[in-house]
């Protein structure tokens, strides 16, 4: 028996009439618009304890509002971690004679994994407390709202601000373990003996992390000059409308008051007839 037969099997719908049918469909309104967007929730058979439901609602409230949604790093461990031994959830193994930190052959302090208490596979505290102080000022410093709908492009722009200052964070605390100037190979001394390396030649440059730096600089200040600059376009456009708006006002009035004028000139010529009393007996 075919599909087409057994009643009771559900009705197939081939690609090319949902290609033809998504063709055709036209969204009647904005509201209509914003809920296609939204994401069915409803469609995953999924279920969580209470625990998973409130991460999984607060990460979705951070990735709505666009603030430290992914920015900060997620925590290897101090070992893994290229902050690792600045961190203070670090512990050190200690020396028991002179108290301070054992070091390795890399002449670096010697972590005490066992000791230290690091969060995992979850977002730096460090990181995700810096983005947000450095949003909650740039909103205080440009007067921006973030529950008002209508600054959405200014709380975009500050994101990204607070978003290259947790980069360069990043990039300083590199640069303080490491010099700015560094030595690039770029090339040997031809020996004539391939069995024999030459010497090594090098050029002085920047450190990476410095140039990085120097290039989220850039970044900020364009960012930053985006910012002053659309709101000086809104006051301006304000301003611009507001002066419209006045001399509309001003033009009518001036209109009214020409009126005026040109009625207070303008006389009637008449003749002045003295009525007698026998005048008005013969009427």
């Amino acid at each position: 028996m075919s599909d087409k037969e057994n009643p009771n099997l559900p009705a197939m719908v081939k690609l090319t009439d949902l290609a033809e049918q998504v063709s055709k469909s036209q969204l009647e309104s904005r509201e209509q618009y914003f809920a296609f967007l939204r994401i069915p929730l409803g469609s995953y058979d999924l279920e969580m304890d209470q625990d998973t439901a409130e991460k999984f609602k607060n990460s979705m409230i951070s990735l709505k509002t666009g603030l430290h949604a992914r920015v900060p790093m997620i925590c290897p461990g101090g070992v893994k971690c290229p902050v690792g031994r600045r961190c203070d959830f670090t512990k050190f193994v200690m020396d028991k004679k002179t108290g301070k930190p054992r070091r390795g052959n890399d002449s670096l302090p010697i972590i005490d994994t066992q000791a230290s208490k690091w969060p995992l596979f979850q977002s730096c505290p460090y990181e995700n407390t810096l983005i947000a102080m450095r949003i909650t000022d740039l909103c205080l410093e440009y007067n921006v709202d973030p529950t008002e709908s209508d600054n959405i492009t200014d709380l975009s722009i500050i994101s990204k601000i607070a978003e290259l200052d947790i980069y360069d964070a990043r990039a300083s605390s590199i640069l303080a373990n490491e010099t700015i100037i560094v030595d690039e190979v770029t090339g040997f001394e031809f020996t004539g003996n391939p069995q024999i390396q030459g010497k090594e030649i090098s050029t002085k440059k920047l450190h990476p992390a410095f140039e990085l730096k120097e290039k989220i600089h850039k970044m900020r200040q364009e960012l930053i000059r985006a910012m002053v600059g659309d709101r000086q376009s809104k006051v301006k456009a304000q301003a611009a409308l507001g002066a419209t708006q006045s001399r509309g006002l001003t033009d009518i009035m001036d209109d009214m008051r020409r009126r005026l004028n040109r009625s207070d000139s303008s006389t009637i010529e008449a003749e002045v007839i003295e009525i007698t009393d026998e005048d008005e007996n013969t009427d």
